[in-house]
């Protein structure tokens, strides 16, 4: 079992869209490229700045937060735009769903508590990888014009191993409320 802290750093090259100006991270790892969207250090959506100024406040300019830091009523509002991954130990470098906020259950197309998410989908577990890899937020943007964005944001308990993600999904058709 290989954990993050041993595993290769991918490659980054920022690179251009070929559609648009917007900068994009290329990123080579063992499993292939990722484009990954590069906004300046901060993501385009309100919920994802939000969620990344507080992880910057906890320290994520210059170490690793931790999770449990997080204050409730800091992210009471954002929390139906959470999904919290939890590094599987067992299971070598895959995360498993631990909570997932309405919007981002919407996003995920299904995803449920519990799920391991490269189960569910590859493509964001694969950004997933990358954002424990190199300790720093990863964000994405669909490209189908739905408005959809995810900021993948690393934690880590002991403050060396990355061993949850926080990610913040944005966008699309919001759910149907019931009730």
């Amino acid at each position: 079992m290989q954990n993050f802290a041993e595993m290769r750093v991918p490659i980054v090259q920022r690179t251009q869209s070929p559609t648009e100006d917007t900068p994009f991270i290329e990123i080579t790892c063992l499993e292939g490229h990722i484009m990954a969207q590069e906004i300046n250090g901060q993501a385009g959506a309100h919920v994802i700045k939000e969620f990344e100024a507080l992880w910057l406040r906890q320290g994520g300019e210059t170490e690793l937060p931790c999770a449990q830091s997080l204050a409730p009523g800091e992210i009471a509002g954002l929390m139906p735009h959470l999904m919290l991954l939890e590094a599987d130990a067992a299971q070598g470098e895959r995360f498993r769903t631990r909570l997932v906020g309405a919007q981002h259950r919407y996003v995920e197309k299904g995803v449920h508590a519990g799920d391991m998410l490269d189960d569910v989908d590859a493509s964001h577990a694969e950004r997933v990888k990358i954002a424990a890899k190199t300790r720093r937020p990863v964000y994405w943007r669909s490209g189908e014009n739905d408005g959809i964005e995810i900021g993948d944001f690393p934690f880590s308990s002991d403050g060396v191993t990355v061993d949850r993600i926080v990610s913040v999904a944005t966008g699309g058709k919001p759910p149907l409320a019931f009730g």
